[in-house]
């Protein structure tokens, strides 16, 4: 028999709110002649590829997209896909940005250089006289 615990005192942590799951309305591949992606127009707008895909396309282990976006502040989105499977996915911004980060920084590959070029219209748009 299982005895019962004292009470601590320690109130139960209150239930969060399950994160708000978007939903994939559309889906086209991006490909220049070395990679091709696959990304999926969601119902807010946005244009984002599943975490999964930002990793592997460009031969990279999960940890090191997951530490920028935890580095930009940049979360990952629930979305439901077409055939009803939920996965993590990011704005194609993110992705650009990620690529952009490891081939400034001598850390991408190939694969990378290829994906940023292919991306080069989703990166952020910077201001040559911004002071």
């Amino acid at each position: 028999m299982k005895e019962n615990k004292p009470d601590t005192g320690k109130k139960a942590k209150k239930p969060t709110n399950p994160p708000e799951i978007l939903r994939a309305i559309g889906r086209r591949k991006l490909y220049n002649k070395y990679l091709k992606i696959v990304t999926y127009n969601l119902e807010n707008g946005e244009i984002a590829m599943t975490l999964r895909q930002a990793e592997v396309a460009v031969k990279n282990p999960p940890v090191k997209v997951k530490n920028f976006l935890r580095e930009t502040g940049e979360n990952p989105r629930k979305v439901k896909m077409q055939n009803r499977c939920v996965t993590n996915m990011i704005p194609l911004s993110a992705v650009a940005q990620y690529w952009q980060h490891l081939n400034q920084r001598k850390k991408g590959n190939l694969m990378t250089e290829f994906g940023e070029e292919l991306l080069a219209d989703y990166l952020p748009k910077t201001d040559g006289d911004s002071r």
